[in-house]
């Protein structure tokens, strides 16, 4: 059994999905990508790069394909990216020496955000972006699918001083539109609970 693997998210991502392979082979070859029916080249571009890849039905976030890609991993440890994210050698490195010897089950990241893949954000909270990424599978129990949710998992948190990378939203255009979908998404998902909402 590795160790250690990682588990990427996809859907229409033959533009990232090469470069973020390439870099999480830093870390392990040991790589599964859950693909929500991609209609471009994702799927073959992954294989091509020596992933794993698994079916999963489309949805415009993340959390609900977390728990099912989770499931398909018999390693001991995962790291989680996305398509538009990067491991980095330093941290990567640190990831290999760290897992020997912890006591901890899980661990938030630092997330370097670059902006149009070139611009690092430091500021308005977007450093260092701390992420819940790296879990011991033994004791992860669920991902909640409301979006921007955080896994539920058995034991302590500790913390990664290395950071990765997240090289997102190629223009302003691209990012407003990215998070109007994201404001429906919540929208909708308030409304199914019957939440109910009142002026400031």
């Amino acid at each position: 059994m590795n160790n250690l693997s990682v588990l990427i998210q996809t859907h229409n991502e033959e533009r990232h999905i090469a470069d973020c392979i390439v870099s999480a082979k830093l870390l392990t070859d040991s790589l599964v990508v859950v693909d929500m029916e991609s209609t471009d080249k994702t799927q073959e571009i992954a294989i091509k790069n020596g992933a794993t890849v698994v079916s999963f039905p489309f949805s415009h976030y993340v959390e609900p394909g977390r728990e099912f890609g989770l499931k398909q991993i018999k390693s001991e440890w995962v790291f989680i990216l996305d398509a538009d994210e990067r491991m980095t050698k330093d941290l990567a490195n640190e990831i290999k020496e760290i897992i020997f010897q912890t006591k901890h089950t899980y661990f938030k990241v630092p997330r370097k955000n670059m902006f149009g893949g070139k611009k690092w954000l430091t500021y308005g909270g977007w450093w260092p972006d701390e992420q819940m990424r790296l879990i011991k599978l033994s004791a992860f129990e669920s991902w909640p699918t409301q979006i921007h949710s955080t896994p539920i998992i058995k034991g302590e948190m500790g913390y990664l001083s290395e950071p990765f990378e997240h090289h997102f939203h190629g223009n302003v255009e691209s990012m407003v539109n990215k998070t109007l979908v994201f404001e429906n998404i919540e929208a909708e998902l308030l409304f199914n609970a019957k939440k109910t909402a009142s002026p400031p």
